[in-house]
């Protein structure tokens, strides 16, 4: 083959690998051409051999080789087009297929045009751009744009161009590479949405505390352009001080300091500061920005938190205060009276305590309503207020009752003069719209005695209130030691039921509640047991005996809301057991007379681990039917929120159509008194059928109490009774047993 390439005068070319003398090796080039002028050539003449060192074009070769296999594999594509109109294409890697779908040979043909693959919003721009860089005579530059694929869908491109100009300035070559960028560009899409849909403020931080970006809601908030913002120092513009104007010194600035200690930081008791001046308090979360294990920076993401505070605000206020006199409700008196009798430590004088309670209110709202019961209230509030000094206090303690502290001064107090001055208070009538009311108050009195609690005081004063009543209302009667042994054995029995309420004396037992017609369980009531009762009590440690004195004694709302920190440790446990239906717990009506006892339990709710959804209130129909305007209000945020209202004991109390209809409510619970001869008496069996109807016509459902047999049972269910409780399927139990009796149930019905 050689030979005769050679005879026919053809110039060959052979590469080969050489060694070198000292062993290395190289490549070279062996280049041949016959002596002999004549074809064919006479080869025995000889032959003229040069042999090249090629070794710097190999490299150069295999380098161009590699690069090519690189690109032919991955998402680059690259290209070469002639700098003419609509720019064909003379060359592209064989990786296009992969990326746009086309071949090479497509591309390259002379039919095909690139500037067609351009979408048409981009095109004029793009080629305007080309044109001034290659007009610049640019050597590199770039470009973005969108590319149609062969099966007709555009994706985003970034396009790296490289040019090579002639000495006239004309182009000579025009080649660079082409990147996928639409899976990039969608993340960064995403991000951007979420970045500038956010209804929180984010910003970044360089190292030296310059604002790098700042999104919308945080423009907003701080009423900046993003232009007043970016690249100045962040701290001197929005953070330089606290709410009172103290400064707050750059080092200390916690949204900052994660560049210092690489440390995450969440505040919520600083404010951010407007360009305006005006400042709003903020939560705020700040942290280190990474790269490549470098801190760069840091971002913090923040909140308005002015409604939150608002509504806490909201919410202490009828934590402290009364809503519908605005006097300071019983809580906020016995802070005030536990400051006294601290303060009297020190001194011979003494304060005195007065409780006033109306005599007959009940009557007033009972014939004039709720609302004018309210307007007397207000009524004597202002006529109190205007005999008393700058520093005595008055405060409503619930319903009609309200007590009064006269501080001591160095004259000491007279306080039977001042009772009967509230008492003639009364002797004028009081005009509530249009109605002349004429009533009277019974006051209890006691001095303060500085070595006994709060409570004690109170407990003193409500005696002589007790004993005010008792000799007739319309007076006030100073405590004495000697009062009623019945008073001295509540106040034993008050004294024991607050220990065990402040040492965790109490327990709640729960007694499930079942569908009758699956037997599967559907809810509990949360029942309060007194176990470790003192041995002198323990005649009086049941719920039946003991209830009306925590009621009596104003106990009734501490004891509801340990309720609510109880139940709020045991429901997991009840959960993790297989119970996933509400928790009945009972409101008592002395409760329901005062607002601020339900704005207390709202917060304790709310503070818990409690979800309303988890609540069901059960509330006698008597208690239910004496609600004020504004307890009422405030049982529908409850049950807006999503608690469930049961009226119990129905039947009991004002049982007629119009109170049913009025009820707003879920639940009724027909009391035991007629379940328990339903299947021998008719007018209980009439009774308990007519209220079933009733109650579902009105979509609430009926829970029946104390069912004990299985004929009671059998008559439920035949009535369509919605709910059953009672021993006949399960008793009250503590929260071990009703969690076994729950896994049991789980398994078996609960008859077997």
């Amino acid at each position: 083959h050689y030979h005769s390439s050679l005879a026919m005068k053809k110039a060959k070319h052979i590469d080969y690998q050489f060694k070198r003398m000292d062993g290395s090796m190289f490549w070279g080039r062996i280049s041949g051409k016959a002596i002999d002028d004549h074809i064919p050539a006479d080869l025995s003449k000889g032959v003229i051999w040069v042999l090249d060192d090629i070794s710097e074009e190999k490299e150069i070769e295999n380098s161009l080789r590699a690069e090519r296999n690189l690109f032919a594999g991955g998402p680059a594509i690259v290209l070469q087009w002639e700098p003419t109109e609509n720019w064909p294409i003379v060359y592209v890697s064989k990786n296009i297929e992969n990326v746009l779908g086309y071949t090479t040979e497509e591309m390259m043909s002379k039919d095909f045009s690139f500037g067609s693959l351009i979408h048409p919003s981009d095109y004029e721009r793009i080629k305007s751009a080309l044109n001034e860089n290659l007009f610049g005579q640019y050597s590199c530059f770039e470009l973005s744009y969108r590319l149609k694929t062969k099966a007709g869908v555009y994706r985003n491109f970034y396009d790296y161009n490289q040019a090579e100009y002639h000495r006239n300035g004309d182009v000579k070559s025009l080649y660079g590479y082409l990147v996928d960028m639409t899976s990039y560009f969608e993340v960064e899409q995403m991000s951007s949405l979420l970045l500038n849909n956010t209804n929180e403020g984010i910003f970044g931080l360089d190292l030296e505390g310059n604002t790098t970006f700042a999104n919308p809601a945080a423009l907003n908030m701080l009423g900046y352009q993003e232009a007043e913002l970016i690249g100045h120092q962040n701290h001197s513009l929005i953070h330089h001080s606290h709410p009172d104007g103290h400064k707050i010194p750059v080092e200390r600035c916690r949204m900052s300091m994660p560049i210092s200690t690489h440390e995450d930081y969440h505040v919520k008791d600083e404010v951010l500061w407007r360009k305006d001046g005006t400042s709003f308090p903020v939560e705020y979360w700040s942290k280190p920005i990474r790269q490549d294990d470098q801190i760069v920076g840091a971002m913090v993401t923040f909140r308005d938190i002015s409604e939150d505070i608002q509504q806490e605000q909201k919410i202490s206020h009828l934590s402290f205060y009364d809503n519908l006199t605005g006097l300071p409700n019983r809580r906020m008196f016995l802070d005030k009276l536990k400051e006294e009798l601290v303060a009297e430590r020190d001194s011979s004088h003494r304060a005195v305590l007065l409780l006033l309670d109306i005599d007959h209110f009940k009557e007033v709202n009972d014939s004039l309503g709720h609302t004018s019961g309210d307007k007397l209230l207000v009524d004597l509030v202002s006529r109190i207020q205007r005999k008393l000094r700058d520093r005595d206090v008055l405060a409503r303690m619930g319903g009609d009752e309200f007590s009064i502290l006269l501080s001591p001064d160095e004259r000491g107090v007279d306080a039977g003069h001042f009772s009967d001055e509230i008492l003639r208070i009364f002797d004028t009538p009081f005009d509530i719209d249009g109605h002349e009311i004429q009533t009277s108050a019974s006051i209890g009195i006691v001095f303060c005695d500085p070595s006994k609690s709060r409570n004690s005081v109170i407990s003193e004063a409500d005696i002589a209130l007790y004993q005010a009543k008792n000799f007739g209302r319309g007076r006030a009667v100073f405590f004495e030691p000697s009062m009623s042994s019945k008073v001295h054995q509540d106040m034993a029995l008050f004294n024991a039921l607050n220990h065990a309420l402040q040492n965790d004396g109490f327990e709640l037992h729960y007694q499930l509640q079942f569908d009758p017609q699956t037997e599967k369980v559907v809810g509990a009531e949360a029942l309060i047991r007194w176990p470790n009762a003192p041995e002198e009590l323990q005649a009086v440690s049941s719920p039946a005996s003991f209830i009306p004195v925590v009621e009596n004694r104003n106990l009734i709302q501490a004891m509801c809301l340990w309720e609510i920190d109880r139940l709020a440790t045991d429901l997991p446990v009840l959960r993790k057991a297989g119970f996933n239906c509400r928790v009945s717990i009972n409101l008592s009506g002395k409760q329901l007379m005062n607002s601020d006892n339900l704005g207390q339990l709202l917060k304790a709710i709310q503070d818990s681990d409690l979800a309303f959804q988890d609540l069901e209130f059960e509330i006698t129909e008597t208690a239910y039917a004496e609600l004020s305007e504004d307890v009422q209000k405030l049982m529908d945020v409850f049950m807006r929120n999503g608690v469930d209202i049961a009226i119990d004991d129905f039947g009991t109390g004002y049982s007629s159509l119009a109170v049913l209809r009025q009820f707003k409510s879920t639940h009724l619970k027909i009391d035991k008194q007629f379940i328990d001869h339903m299947h021998s008496n008719s007018d209980d069996y009439a009774i308990v059928s007519a209220t079933i109807s009733m109650a579902q016509a009105l979509g609430k459902k009926v829970v029946a109490e104390g069912v004990e047999s299985e004929i009671q049972v059998q008559m439920l269910k035949e009535l369509g009774c919605d709910i059953i409780q009672g021993f006949y399927y399960a008793r009250p139990q503590s929260l071990e047993k009703v969690c076994q009796q729950l896994k049991s149930t789980s398994q078996t019905s609960p008859l077997s």
